[in-house]
C-alpha cells in the first residue's frame, strides 16, 4: 500500500453517460463523504481523496489546484508526464514545507528532462539503472517527449513491460494488473496555442505517440480547461472522455477597460512599490515581453528591479529583450552622469539592480530573467510560460490579468487559458482578480465574419501558389527565419524538411483565434458574458485610481546627447582614474561604455589619448588611424606566418606548400606570396649538392628595406 492510497477518504465510480460522435463519455461525482471530510478540515477535495489511477483517455479534472500531476507522481503507476513548458516542469522538481511552502530541497524521486537538463541519452541509462523496482517516473516538456520515448527503446527498454500497477474497484480490491508506462500529456489545450513554427515537428511526433501501440490504453490527456471538440486534434478524437464533475470556487473578477495599459500598468507598479498598498504583492499576468519591458525601465521603476521577479520563456530573443532594455537605461543614467547631472554615487544607486538584469558571458553571475521558483517579490511579472500548471504560493497577492488589444498575443481566451490563470496563485486570501483590457484596433465590425473567410479563401490561395512554387517559397521563408508567414497559409514543412504540406491544425487554430478575438474580446459586454458563462463573478468598473490620468503623455525618459570628446574623456577618467570607484563596478562600467560605442576601446588603445586630443577627437580621423594601424598589423602577422627574410631563397616547387602553411596560420582560405613579397625570377642555386631552381626574396612590401 503506497501513501497515496493511505489518502484515499473513498473511491469514486465512472458512470457511462453515453456515446457522442462514436466516443464514449463517463463522468464522476464526488463521493459525499468526500465532500464532508474536507469540509470539516476547512480544505480543498483532491483527486487523490476518491481516485489511485487516472483514467485512459481524455480526463478532464474540472479544476486547477486539484492535485492531477500529484496523483500520477506520488502513486504507484509508472508513468512519463509531458509538461508545455520549461517552467511547469522546472516548478515540479521541487520539495515544499506543507505549511510556510517555502521551498526545502529538490525532488528526487522522479527524473526530469528538458532542453540542457538531462537530455543526454547516458543520464537516462544511469537514472534507469539506479530506478531499480521502483516505479518510472519521468518529466518532460513537450518538445522533449518523442526523443525520450526513442532513447529509451533504444536502450533495449519496452514502454510496455516497463513496470506493473494494480487498477482496484471501490472497495479496494484489485480488478486489473496494468502493465507498461501511462503516458501523461498535461494541459493538453496548450498544443493548440503552442503549435506553430519550428514547434509543429516536435509537437506532431508528440501527439503520434497517441496512437502508438506501445502506448495503446495508456495515454491520458489532462486538463481542467478542455476544448470543445471542434478544436480537438485527430489523434485524441476517438480517446474516450472522462470528466469528474468538480465544482471549482473562482475569485471575483473586477473588469475594467483602459485607453492606455502600459502607462496604467506604470502606475500600478509605482504605487506597490512605493508602499501604497501595504504588504499586498502584485502579480501581473501579461503575455508580452516587450510590454513588461516598457514598464520596468520606466526611470521610477528601473532603480528598483530587484524587487521584481520576471518570468518568462528562457529564449535567447527573449532574455535579449530584457537585456538590451537594462542597456539601454545604463546608457541614459551615465548620459546623465557624463553631463555632470548625476554622479558617479547616484549613477550606481540608479543603476545597480539594471547591471544584475545585462547577459553577457563576462559576467555569468547576472541574468536577466527570474525562475518560476524564485522568492517572491513586491512585483512579478509572468508570460504564458506560467500560465498553466504552475504552483505559485503568496497568501498577500493581489492578480492581475491582462489582454492588451494591440497585440493578439495578450488577449487570452476566457474559456482556457484564463481560468488556468486563474489557479495559480495557491493560497490568496484577496478574493478578487483585477482584468484589464484595451479595446483591440482589429477587430472587426458587424460584416467582420464575412471579411474573415474573404481574408481566409484570399490565405488559401495562396497556400495553393507556394505549394505550386515550393522550393522558391522554401527559401524565402528560410531566408526571411519568419516561419509565423508560412503559419498564416497553413502550411508546414514535411517531416524531411525539403517540401511544404498543407496542415489541417493550423487552420484549426486560426478559427480557434478568431473565435476568440471577434466574439469573446468585441467589447466590455462580450467579455462579461463570457466570464458569467463560466459561472465567474464579475464586477465592472468604468475607471479606477490609474485611470485618472488616461490620455495624457507618458512621462518619457528626456533624450540626452554626448558628444566624441565627452564620451571619450569619460572613458579615460574610467581606465586611469583609481578614484573613479566608489561601488567596484569599473570592469562594468568600462564594459557597457564600449558596447555603447566601439570607437573608444580602439581610440584609447591603438591611437592613443595625445593623439586623439591632437586630431580634435574627429572621429573620421580617428577611424583613418585605427585602419592605418590595423593594416600594418595584417601585413605584419602575414609575413610572419611565412617566416621569411630578405635575401632568403625559396624553391619554386615549395611555394604552394609554404602558401598553406601561412594561411592556415592566419586562419585564412588561401594566400599569396607575392602580396607580401617581391622576388626574384627562377634561377638556379646550389643547394645539398644538388642544383635546383628557386627565388630570392628581393623586399617586404610596404616596408622600407634596407
Amino acid at each position: 500500500m503506497t501513501d497515496n492510497e493511505l489518502k484515499i477518504i473513498e473511491r469514486g465510480t465512472w458512470k457511462p453517460v453515453g456515446v457522442v460522435d462514436g466516443v464514449e463519455h463517463y463522468e464522476m461525482d464526488i463521493p459525499e463523504k468526500v465532500i464532508n471530510v474536507r469540509a470539516k478540515q476547512d480544505s480543498n477535495v483532491y483527486l487523490s481523496d476518491f481516485l489511485d489511477v487516472l483514467p485512459n483517455g481524455m480526463f478532464m479534472k474540472g479544476a486547477t489546484g486539484i492535485g492531477g500531476t500529484t496523483l500520477i507522481l506520488e502513486s504507484n503507476q509508472p508513468c512519463i508526464v509531458a509538461f508545455p513548458t520549461r517552467n511547469l516542469t522546472i516548478n515540479k522538481m521541487v520539495v515544499r514545507d506543507p505549511v510556510t511552502h517555502k521551498i526545502t530541497d529538490q525532488r528526487t524521486d522522479f527524473f526530469c528532462v528538458f532542453g540542457g537538463h538531462n537530455d543526454k541519452i547516458s543520464d537516462l541509462e544511469r537514472y534507469l539503472k539506479e530506478n531499480g523496482s521502483n516505479p518510472v517516473k519521468i518529466c518532460c516538456t513537450y518538445d522533449q517527449t518523442y526523443t525520450l520515448v526513442e532513447n529509451i527503446k533504444s536502450l533495449g527498454y519496452d514502454p510496455r513491460r516497463m513496470g506493473v500497477y494494480n487498477v482496484k474497484d471501490e472497495n479496494g480490491n484489485v480488478i486489473k494488473e496494468q502493465r507498461g508506462l501511462q503516458l501523461v500529456i498535461d494541459e493538453w489545450h496548450q498544443i493548440l496555442f503552442d503549435y506553430s513554427g519550428k514547434r509543429i515537428k516536435r509537437l506532431r511526433k508528440m501527439l503520434s505517440l497517441i496512437k502508438d501501440p506501445l502506448f495503446k490504453g495508456r495515454v491520458t490527456c489532462m486538463s481542467a480547461t478542455p476544448l470543445t471538440r471542434r478544436f480537438l486534434f485527430k489523434e485524441m478524437q476517438s480517446l474516450p472522455c472522462y470528466t469528474v464533475n468538480y465544482k471549482p470556487v473562482f475569485p471575483e473578477i473586477i473588469q475594467s477597460r483602459h485607453k492606455s495599459l502600459n502607462h496604467d500598468l506604470r502606475e500600478l507598479v509605482k504605487s506597490f512599490l512605493s508602499g501604497a498598498e501595504g504588504t499586498a504583492n502584485a502579480h501581473i499576468f501579461l503575455n508580452s515581453v516587450s510590454s513588461i519591458k516598457s514598464v520596468i525601465f520606466d526611470p521610477d521603476i528601473a532603480p528598483h528591479l530587484d524587487k521584481i521577479k520576471i518570468v518568462i520563456s528562457e529564449q535567447d530573443e527573449n532574455e535579449k529583450t530584457i537585456s538590451t532594455g537594462a542597456k539601454e537605461y545604463i546608457s541614459w543614467q551615465r548620459k546623465r552622469w557624463i553631463t555632470g547631472e548625476i554622479d558617479e554615487k547616484e549613477f550606481h544607486i540608479l543603476t545597480d539592480a539594471a547591471q544584475q538584469r545585462v547577459i553577457d558571458e563576462n559576467f555569468p553571475d547576472r541574468k536577466p530573467v527570474d525562475s518560476i521558483n524564485d522568492d517572491v517579490r513586491k512585483i512579478n511579472f509572468y508570460t504564458a510560460t506560467a500560465f498553466c500548471g504552475c504552483d505559485i504560493w503568496d497568501e498577500n497577492a493581489i492578480q492581475y490579468v491582462i489582454s492588451d488589444g494591440a497585440k493578439r498575443n495578450t488577449m487570452q481566451d476566457i474559456s482556457t487559458i484564463f481560468i488556468q490563470i486563474l489557479g495559480r496563485i495557491r493560497d490568496a486570501r484577496n478574493p478578487q482578480v483585477y482584468y484589464w483590457f484595451s479595446q483591440n484596433r482589429y477587430l472587426l465590425d458587424e460584416k467582420g465574419e464575412c471579411e474573415y473567410y474573404d481574408d481566409k479563401a484570399y490565405r488559401m490561395d495562396m497556400a495553393k501558389t507556394h505549394l505550386k512554387h515550393q522550393d522558391a517559397a522554401i527559401r524565402t521563408f528560410k531566408k526571411k527565419n519568419n516561419w509565423e508567414d508560412l503559419d498564416l497559409c497553413y502550411l508546414r514543412l514535411n517531416d524531411d524538411e525539403n517540401g511544404l504540406v498543407f496542415d489541417p491544425n493550423l487552420e484549426m487554430k486560426d478559427d480557434f483565434n478568431f473565435e476568440n478575438v471577434q466574439h469573446k474580446h468585441k467589447s466590455a459586454v462580450s467579455v462579461k458574458a463570457e466570464f458569467l458563462k463560466k459561472g465567474l463573478k464579475v464586477k465592472e468598473t468604468i475607471s479606477d485610481d490609474y485611470n485618472k490620468t488616461l490620455g495624457r503623455e507618458m512621462a518619457k525618459r528626456p533624450t540626452l546627447k554626448t558628444t566624441f570628446k565627452q564620451r571619450f574623456e569619460f572613458y579615460v577618467r574610467l581606465r586611469t582614474d583609481p578614484q573613479l570607484d566608489l561601488f567596484q563596478q569599473r570592469p562594468f562600467d568600462i564594459y557597457t561604455m564600449e558596447s555603447d560605442d566601439d570607437l573608444l576601446k580602439p581610440a584609447f588603445d591603438i591611437v592613443g589619448v595625445d593623439k586623439v586630443r591632437a586630431l580634435k577627437y574627429s572621429q573620421r580621423a580617428i577611424r583613418a588611424e585605427i585602419a592605418t594601424f590595423r593594416t600594418g598589423q595584417a601585413q605584419r602577422r602575414a609575413v610572419s606566418a611565412f617566416g621569411l627574410h630578405v635575401g632568403d631563397y625559396i624553391q619554386t616547387s615549395k611555394v604552394k606548400d609554404l602558401e598553406k602553411r601561412a594561411a592556415k596560420k592566419l586562419g585564412v582560405a588561401k594566400v599569396k606570396l607575392t602580396d607580401y613579397f617581391d622576388k626574384s625570377n627562377p634561377t638556379k642555386v646550389n643547394i645539398n649538392g644538388e642544383r635546383v631552381n628557386c627565388y630570392r626574396i628581393l623586399a617586404v612590401k610596404g616596408k622600407k628595406n634596407p
